[in-house]
């Protein structure tokens, strides 16, 4: 836990359910009520870094048959979590403002775009 404090429930429960971070629950709670991510879907997440979204996304999608695929973009070199995530989940690290079309473009499932996108910067969401 990073700024020395005490560690919070949240903080505590993570490590508990083997979560990279405590934002996790983040994803949880916005998932639980809107349910953004459905088998199937294509989920982009911009700034994923260290990947707890990664693994709520890829939860999110149901059973490996269920298809979908989850793509995280970073600046870091972010490793997939080994717990909560498959191969449908992988990580690219580059500047998305500087990613040339044609490697973005080929991140992008079955060349169908994405169905749901997090840009971290200030968890802003699209849903198509």
């Amino acid at each position: 836990m990073s700024g020395g404090g005490t560690a919070d429930f949240f903080y505590r429960e993570a490590q508990r359910l083997v979560y990279v971070a405590r934002s996790a629950f983040k994803l949880l709670q916005i998932q639980k009520q809107y349910k953004l991510i459905t088998p199937g879907s294509s989920v982009l997440d911009l700034g994923c870094a260290p990947g707890a979204w990664l693994q709520v996304a890829c939860q999110s999608l149901g059973p490996l048959k269920n298809g979908g695929a989850v793509v995280g973009i970073d600046l870091k070199k972010v490793k997939v979590p080994s717990t909560h995530c498959d191969s449908r989940v992988s990580t690219v690290s580059a500047d998305v403002m500087n990613l040339p079309k044609d490697e973005f473009l080929n991140l992008y499932p079955q060349k169908e775009g994405f169905s749901v996108v997090r840009y971290v910067s200030t968890c802003y969401w699209y849903h198509n």
